[in-house]
């Protein structure tokens, strides 16, 4: 989800990234200049902030350790966004079993 940080941690091999800004989605025809390309080595990290848009290139064997990471200003638009996406009913009061 756009909502997400990610992180991920080259173990072997080496990764070619193209990152596009959050904005990238709303004009299909932007410029190259505002993609951004990086060459990922072994041992480094990659963070990717929420709404980044990626594609990843790896280059011959290759190992990666990722993560994901809700940030707690973003929960509330990531409910939102499942909610819509899934046809789920509105929020309601959990309830316990015994109930």
């Amino acid at each position: 989800p756009a909502t997400t940080c990610t992180w991920v941690l080259l173990v072997l091999g080496k990764v070619c990234w193209h990152l596009l800004p959050p904005d990238a989605e709303d004009e299909p025809a932007r410029p190259a200049s505002e993609e951004w390309e990086v060459e990922q080595g072994i041992g480094e990290v990659l963070l990717l902030p929420p709404g980044w848009h990626c594609q990843a290139l790896f280059e011959d064997r290759s190992l990666a350790v990722l993560g994901q990471q809700l940030p707690e200003a973003s929960q509330a638009s990531a409910a939102a966004e499942a909610t819509r996406r899934f046809g789920l009913p509105a929020e309601q009061p959990a309830r316990c079993a015994s109930e």
